[in-house]
């Protein structure tokens, strides 16, 4: 689930991983977003669907987190 940080407004649902999300992160276009899971998978999921600017996101993802995309798929791999 992606909440919006300033509000908790669920603002979309990306079903599929089996265990819990330990990261995500925005791809730094923005047109997509990458989940690791204590599963052991990492998903990428199309940020189309969201009517917040995923630019907008990804700003904002990156200013809490302090976690780039990069730095998301270092750790990753």
């Amino acid at each position: 689930r992606l909440w919006e940080s300033e509000t908790g407004r669920l603002r979309a649902i990306f079903p599929g991983h089996t265990g819990r999300v330990s990261s995500i992160d925005f791809r730094r276009d923005g047109k997509m977003l990458v989940s690791a899971s204590w599963d052991g998978t990492a998903r990428f999921w199309s940020l189309a669907v969201l009517e917040t600017p995923p630019e907008q996101l990804s700003r904002e993802n990156e200013q809490i987190w302090n976690l780039s995309f990069e730095k998301a798929l270092q750790m990753l791999f």
